[in-house]
């Protein structure tokens, strides 16, 4: 009989706990003998009776500062030795017996290895919605795998000997931890002070050290975080790693927030390794737009276009057009512009764009 546990960590989630059960509740119930456990760190809030409300076992769990620690005694309550580990923001999406179905036999057909959950998460950058698609490590079985890490924890084989190995869950969660810039620096800046700590205890971690650098560009302290990201960059590394393609991709975009738009030029000698990447490519096109390179920033453009990795919505799709439509409308090539602006179907900017190219092109007319 297959069952699983759903195990999560609680402090002061009133707010989403209730609607996160409830979300992967009718999972949970496909199969029987499965549980949702809840490890609460100190709600004083009603977090503990809404989940319990909800069909939760909850079991108190004293702070330590180490979301590792704090997982893994949640899963040690575990009746099951399968786990889901799920976060309290987020919330099971498209649920159906097909899916339950599919999450069942996916499983069993990966026994040993990591499940990868699609996290969507949506937050507003520079004044614009962004949409974007983390793949994250949350089902495993316990006798082999346990989380790491005082934060931004991950799961590592028990064994030091053994590799991590992977496969993609077929179930998605959508995040709205971060839907705020405030929260996202908060978190951040929270986070940040327990990574120093731990990189104290493992210097020269790059793990450790990604994360420090995801912490400060969420801080807008960009050369910081490019100084953590180009330590990692020094080590010998898996480029197929996510992390590292996050990395990258991340990297690229602190260098051009500090303007250095040449030295991130640099990013094209290692094009090989990541143009299977839509978001890499998307941002050397960008760095290929700001560096005047606009033949080189199309080929990148196009390039993302027909690649399926992505993380942020739109990067292989309209967002890609419309800078190559931005370029062709510099160099006076309207028609071609306004070709590439109708392939963003309802992306707003491109939309703007068509309408000032036409309502420019009857001023003239008028004019005449």
């Amino acid at each position: 009989m297959f069952s699983f546990s759903v195990c999560m960590i609680a402090k002061n989630e009133s707010k989403n706990i209730g609607k996160c059960i409830d979300s992967i509740m009718p999972l949970v119930k496909s199969f029987e003998g499965s549980e949702v456990i809840v490890a609460d760190t100190g709600s004083t809030d009603d977090t503990i009776e809404i989940a319990k409300n909800k069909g939760a076992k909850v079991y108190e769990y004293k702070w330590t500062g180490n979301f590792a620690e704090a997982r893994n005694y949640a899963c040690s309550k575990a009746m099951n030795d399968y786990v889901l580990s799920v976060d309290c923001d987020e919330f099971l999406e498209n649920f159906s017996q097909e899916l339950a179905d599919r999450f069942m036999k996916d499983v069993l057909a990966n026994e040993g290895k990591i499940g990868m959950s699609t996290i969507v998460s949506t937050y507003v950058q520079n004044g614009e919605e962004l949409r974007s698609r983390d793949k994250i490590g949350r089902f495993y079985d316990r006798r082999i795998y346990s989380f790491f890490g005082e934060v931004h924890e991950n799961l590592r084989a028990v064994n030091e000997k053994d590799e991590n190995s992977y496969f993609d869950l077929p179930i998605s969660f959508d995040h709205v931890g971060y839907d705020t810039t405030e929260l996202r620096k908060s978190k951040a800046e929270r986070n940040k002070k327990l990574l120093l700590g731990e990189l104290k205890e493992n210097p020269g971690d790059p793990y450790v050290l990604f994360q420090l650098g995801k912490c400060c560009v969420a801080m807008e302290e960009y050369k910081e975080g490019t100084d953590y990201y180009e330590q990692v960059m020094e080590q010998k590394l898996n480029p197929n790693l996510s992390y590292i393609q996050d990395m990258m991709v991340s990297y690229g975009y602190g260098l051009m927030a500090q303007k250095r738009f040449a030295d991130a030029l640099c990013l094209e000698g290692v094009t090989d390794l990541f143009e299977e990447n839509a978001d890499f490519m998307f941002m050397l096109g960008l760095i290929y737009m700001n560096n005047a390179l606009f033949d080189d920033a199309i080929a990148a453009f196009l390039k993302a276009t027909k690649t399926t990795a992505y993380a942020v919505e739109g990067v292989n799709s309209y967002k890609a057009y419309y800078n190559i439509g931005v370029i062709e409308e510099v160099r006076g090539n309207i028609l071609k512009a306004k070709d590439f602006y109708r392939k963003c179907d309802e992306y707003k900017p491109a939309k703007d764009r068509l309408k000032e190219l036409d309502d420019n092109r009857l001023q003239k007319n008028f004019k005449k």
